[in-house]
């Protein structure tokens, strides 16, 4: 707490600083509003920012702005900027000086580019997009035409080269979020998302974007990389992204504006996997009990050892009917559910004060039958006030409540994991004479694949959050050319989880642990405290502008935990940790970093065309090694705005600008990787991870080069290519056995990355009653480990089994490529002593080589006389001589050169989870009040290791097991897929093309005006907007998955984005919904 009290000081001593300035008159600036056709525009806010001053425009269109002497200096270049939602925002530069009376006309355009709205991200000041130096991308209000579940979702397919996956559906998860390029060869403790900030606070690590409100929602602004990002140091290399909540501020005079929406509608599965509806077990005559393999009859309910149909499984083809009644697990499983959102915004202007209030309601039930899903509820109060001329205070205060009954998804184990192995002959709804659910599942098995519909009905998992998000601003501008801003921001979250396994509850198979119930209290606090005392200086020397910022700030993040767990209730209905009496566990945690900064950004403009933007900071954080407490980061752009230079002519040209930029920023370490760790087993200390005092962050250099052209008024294109060069990577390095510690965390290695951006905003056709624009994305990202200073390795996740090393890491390797056993697809894949035989294999309509026997056919199998299950029949037969192990139709591993090590491998890189390259398109045509909008995202060329898949085939309950219905010539026998499952290990039959292109979102919707209200006597309502809205409605893809989008955030990867595995997840789903607005 020393240097925040050292820091309160420097914005104490900042407010009080005595500086005078003369000034010789107030001035005064008038102008007209129009549209694209001259007709004036009323309601438009017309304002000077840095002067907080403003009006609004009258019906005739005019404004008067009045400017107090006390705040012009001969000379000074202001932005005055005109805005109204669904017109947007145009910016221009004026020249003050002492009693001038000064004009400035706006023509406003519903066209949706937006070349001079004010960014605040990454800059000294608010700066109008046409100035500044670099890329940042923005999402305002008006894009966000349906609303999302969280503020982070509402970027998705908007903005080129920010990536957003959904690795799962579970109601109340958050997506992540990757900027351009990984960062991050290993993101163990920490996370590839990049920095967030919402109304300036700073959010702490692992809080992110999940549960703020996209309704509140003024803009989003995008700093995709650290060309751009340098400002904020070393927690910045993934980028930042800015949230800007509503303040009040678009309203004028003494007006305040009410805001109320309900949505309704119901969410469902849009694509069920494939499972099988036939099984390959031997069955009596009449097909209705099962059959031993000594004769004798038995009921599936009877657990036994099957007997296979034919007499290997190179003869059994899966084609026998299920006796009894069939079920659609699936469908019992799933089930619609109901999707509701609430939002009363309020907002207002009087006199010097602006405001925003608002009160949300989220509910989203999700689609699983009797699942509770994601309840959130949360209060902003956003609040401006000018004390004086000199003085603006800031205030937002935002709380969050959320409850979330949690489903196990994920791995072995959970419900969705039994769902994929539950045949269709099983009663999941069957209950017993108590009326509790029938546990059983899967009767042929002893301990595994119990009914899944039991645990969701009598397991409690919840988990509760609470969270407070609050900042403090003071502006204190002395004289003109001068402002001393300080900040302060908190950031807090309360999470509590219960897991809950009531008394009595039942498993497969007796279990001290649970039966007699269990429960497991976990609470954790994570907050943030923020601070920085800021100076900016503006200056004009003739016909250039100069701007200065000094800053100092400093930030505190906690965290503790507590986890308390207990088994075996002494007595039903006391569920309480004091009455657990067996298998007791109790377990807490606190760690607290603290960093400092110092930074000086000068920015200069020459002329309005020439503009030069150079930054320094030195950044000190607890979290680097002890001898390496201090970084320094850099930053270094220019841009030229040829379209402004005197001898440029082309008129149907409004915009052109050319940029580059050089910047540093980093990633820190976890918290604990610097320190000595250590093992307690059993009361022994054993050393773990060796401490590291040289540890440093990780650093990035970007250099980004771009263009800006707008066209007649209508079109803006947007091109960057950014490279960037990831230093010093944090590594576990292994350590030998002398060493007598494990391993070590060690800067040791790079990661090289380019990316490719454009971005073309449309306005179509625009008439009085008619407009129709567009936007269209696309991007594409290279990257490699270009540096690995440790030998290569394996990984993926530890808590999903058979997935640990599904990802490997060398020089000259993709971060995010899967790496396993490759089944053959051509006779380059053989031996090379029998490449020569390749006329004995033939590639079947998998794909994949198979031997056949010298000029035979994979489609031969039943053999001459085409009836499978006689003496000629292929399948079942072996190779002869030098091929003797090779199973008739059946795939093989590949054999070739390991290109890290040249001796011969059947491991090889299977496929990227890094895609080769993203897209959208969106369209909105407004025709009188109605309105349509529409979202296509897509993303091409990546892969995903479908375990889901894999899993149900070795069970035999994959869509592809079930052979009935086939032709002879297509058919294949169980051993076929048992070959493939290959014991759960990495193989690229489960490295699916994920490529996809998905209607992400849709509205449809019709507004009423004052008028028509007035006529439908609702005259109290200014206005009224109904809507139908849709989102994830349909997805185009091959991916045998419930959705292409799918991953896991947290450990090694860091991020969905990175690890592409789908392992028994709550699939994503389409939400449909009516949605009413009113106005007053």
């Amino acid at each position: 707490m020393k240097n925040f009290r050292r820091l309160i000081a420097v914005l104490i001593a900042a407010a009080f600083t005595p500086l005078t300035v003369l000034a010789q008159g107030a001035a005064t600036v008038t102008g007209r509003v129009t549209n694209a056709q001259g007709q004036p525009e009323a309601a438009v806010l017309v304002r000077i920012e840095s002067l907080n001053v403003g009006a609004a425009t009258g019906a005739d269109g005019n404004y008067r702005l009045a400017i107090p002497a006390d705040r012009i200096r001969a000379g000074q270049s202001v932005a005055i900027t005109a805005s109204r939602q669904g017109l947007g925002n145009i910016s221009r530069q004026l020249t003050l000086s002492p009693g001038a009376n000064l004009t400035q006309n706006f023509t406003m355009s519903t066209s949706v580019i937006q070349l001079e709205e004010l960014v605040v991200t990454g800059v000294a000041a608010p700066t109008s997009r046409a100035r500044i130096p670099f890329e940042v991308a923005t999402v305002s209000a008006e894009d966000i035409v349906v609303p999302s579940t969280s503020a982070a979702g509402a970027i998705q397919g908007k903005v080129a080269g920010a990536r957003v996956v959904s690795g799962g559906g579970q109601p109340g998860s958050s997506p992540s979020i990757l900027l351009r390029g990984p960062t991050s060869i290993n993101a163990s403790g920490r996370t590839q998302d990049p920095l967030y900030i919402v109304d300036g606070v700073i959010l702490g690590e692992g809080n992110g974007l999940g549960d703020i409100d996209p309704q509140d929602i003024e803009s989003i602004e995008v700093v995709k990389g650290a060309a751009a990002a340098s400002l904020y140091g070393s927690r910045a290399a993934a980028g930042v992204i800015q949230v800007r909540t509503r303040r009040g501020r678009n309203l004028s005079g003494e007006r305040t504006r009410y805001t109320t929406r309900l949505e309704a509608g119901q969410s469902d599965i849009e694509h069920y996997v494939e499972v099988a509806q036939h099984h390959p077990w031997r069955m009596n005559a009449a097909k209705t009990r099962f059959v031993r393999a000594d004769g004798s009859e038995y009921d599936w309910s009877t657990r036994t050892t099957q007997a296979l149909a034919g007499s290997s499984p190179y003869t059994t083809f899966q084609v026998n009917p299920w006796p009894g009644t069939n079920y659609n697990q699936l469908e019992r499983f799933f089930n619609p559910g109901d999707y509701r959102q609430g939002y009363v915004g309020v907002e207002g202007a009087s006199g010097r004060t602006n405001f925003f209030a608002s009160v949300t309601s989220l509910d989203n039930s999700g689609v699983v039958v009797g699942h509770d899903g994601y309840k959130r509820n949360s209060f902003r109060l956003n609040l401006d006030h000018g004390i004086g001329d000199k003085l603006q205070v800031s205030a937002s205060g935002n709380y969050i409540r959320s409850n979330q009954d949690v489903i196990n998804d994920g791995g072995a184990g959970s419900p969705f994991y039994n769902l994929t192995f539950i045949t269709p002959n099983i009663d999941l709804a069957q209950r017993d004479s108590l009326g509790e659910l029938v546990v059983t599942g899967d009767p042929q098995s002893a301990t595994e694949y119990a009914n899944p519909l039991y645990e969701i009905e009598n397991r409690e998992t919840t988990d509760t959050n609470n969270r407070f998000l609050s900042s403090l601003q003071l502006v204190y501008a002395p004289v003109n050319g001068v402002s001393l801003d300080g900040q302060i921001s908190y950031d807090r979250t309360d999470f509590n989880r219960q897991d809950l396994y009531p008394y009595g509850y039942r498993t497969k198979t007796p279990s001290a642990t649970l039966n007699r119930g269990y429960l497991q209290r976990f609470n954790s606090i994570t907050d943030a405290l923020n601070g920085s005392a800021t100076s900016t200086f503006d200056k004009t020397f003739g016909d250039l502008q100069a701007r200065t910022q000094f800053r100092y700030s400093y930030e505190e993040q906690n965290y503790e935990d507590f986890d308390a767990e207990g088994a075996a209730f002494a007595a039903e209905g006391v569920e309480t940790l004091e009455a657990t009496t067996q298998n007791k566990f109790v377990d807490s945690q606190r760690t607290s970093a603290r960093s400092e900064g110092f930074f000086n950004q000068t920015n200069l403009s020459f002329r309005d065309r020439y503009i030069l933007d150079g930054l320094v900071r030195r950044d000190g954080s607890s979290l680097f090694g002890a001898d390496q407490r201090w970084q320094t980061y850099y930053r270094l752009s220019g841009a030229w705005r040829v379209a402004e230079e005197p001898w440029f002519n082309m008129a149907a040209v409004s915009d052109l600008k050319l940029h580059a930029s050089l910047g540093t920023a980093g990633n820190r370490p976890a918290f604990s990787a610097q320190y000595q760790t250590n093992r307690l087993d059993r009361g022994t200390v054993t050393p773990d991870i060796q401490g590291n005092p040289d540890l440093k962050p990780e650093r990035v250099t970007e250099r980004e080069f771009g263009i800006n052209l707008g066209l007649l008024d209508r079109f803006n294109f947007t091109a960057n290519y950014a490279n960037s060069t990831a230093e010093d990577q944090l590594l576990l390095v292994p350590l030998p056995s002398v060493a007598g510690y494990t391993a070590r965390w060690t800067n040791a290695g790079t990661l090289q990355s380019n990316t490719i951006e454009l971005s073309l905003d449309a306005t179509l056709m625009q008439r009085e009653n008619f407009g129709w624009s567009a936007r269209v994305n696309w991007d594409r990202t290279r990257q490699e480990i270009s540096e690995l200073d440790v030998p290569c390795y394996s990984w993926g996740n530890p808590n999903y089994q058979n997935v640990e090393n599904v990802f490997f890491n060398c020089e000259g390797v993709e971060l995010g490529t899967f790496f396993g056993r490759k089944w053959a697809e051509s006779c380059d894949d053989l031996p090379a002593a029998q490449q020569s035989q390749c006329s004995s294999f033939d590639v079947n309509d998998d794909g994949y080589l198979v031997y056949v026997g010298e000029g035979g056919s994979s489609t031969a199998g039943a053999g001459p006389d085409g009836v499978l299950g006689n003496a000629d029949d292929k399948w079942g037969t072996r190779g002869t001589g030098t091929l003797f192990n090779y199973n008739w139709g059946i795939p093989f591993s590949a054999i070739g050169t390991d290109p890290f090590s040249g001796a011969l491998t059947n491991y090889f890189a299977l496929g990227s989870a890094q895609p080769d390259y993203n897209f959208s398109v969106s369209n909105t045509v407004n025709w009188g009040g109605l309105s349509l909008y529409g979202l296509l995202d897509a993303s091409m060329g990546f892969e995903v290791y479908n375990q889901t898949r894999q899993w149900a085939m070795f069970r035999n309950r994959s869509g592809e097991n079930d052979q009935f219905g086939k032709s002879v010539e297509e058919m294949k026998p169980v051993g076929y897929y048992s070959l493939l499952y290959n014991a759960a290990t990495v193989n690229s039959e489960f490295v699916e093309d994920a490529s996809f292109v998905k209607l992400r979102e849709v509205a449809l919707r019709y507004s009423f005006g004052a008028d028509r209200l007035r006529a439908l006597r609702m005259g109290g309502f200014n206005r009224l907007t109904l809507g139908v809205i849709g989102r994830n409605l349909k997805t185009w893809t091959d991916y045998q998955g419930y959705d292409p989008e799918v991953g896991v955030a947290g450990s090694t990867g860091g991020s969905a984005v990175i690890s592409r595995f789908d392992a028994f997840g709550y699939p994503n789903f389409r939400t449909v919904s009516l949605s009413v607005e009113l106005g007053f």
